[in-house]
């Protein structure tokens, strides 16, 4: 499975690249050859977006792939995710250190951990709500 990891020039980016400690603002998993799914949240949540469209609203951008035991159910669970709402909750949980993630709501990098898991692959001892950009980089190859 693939995903790309992303940045922009912007405010929003650089405040959450220097909450999670990272050079990556954002994540997103690709669905097929011309689309990825990912969650935004400025009113989209969890949505599909061609590939040349994502990469042309950001200023950098990496792609990693992830050996996941089952893809196609990896996959799956993203698509049964659109619509999805952002998970605010998480994402303030997370600033003040809580654990208030929402099972139908979600943030990028939640909606990687949570597909990872759909797809039979468990990178953390920790709930997918914890889990930030920076540490799902270190653990690209």
């Amino acid at each position: 499975m693939k995903a790309v990891f992303l940045r922009k020039h912007g405010p929003a980016s650089w405040l959450i690249r220097l909450a999670c400690w990272s050079q990556w603002s954002h994540v997103a998993i690709q669905a097929d050859d011309f689309t990825v799914i990912h969650s935004t949240f400025w009113g989209r949540g969890v949505h599909r977006t061609r590939i040349t469209e994502l990469l042309r609203e950001y200023s950098a951008h990496e792609w990693v792939d992830i050996a996941v035991p089952d893809e196609s159910s990896a996959i799956a669970f993203l698509r049964g995710q659109l619509g999805r709402p952002y998970d605010w909750t998480a994402l303030l949980g997370f600033v003040v250190r809580r654990d208030w993630a929402e099972p139908d709501r979600w943030f990028c990098s939640e909606l990687l951990e949570a597909a990872l898991l759909a797809g039979g692959l468990r990178r953390f001892r920790t709930d997918a709500s914890r889990v930030t950009q920076q540490h799902q980089w270190m653990l690209a190859p």
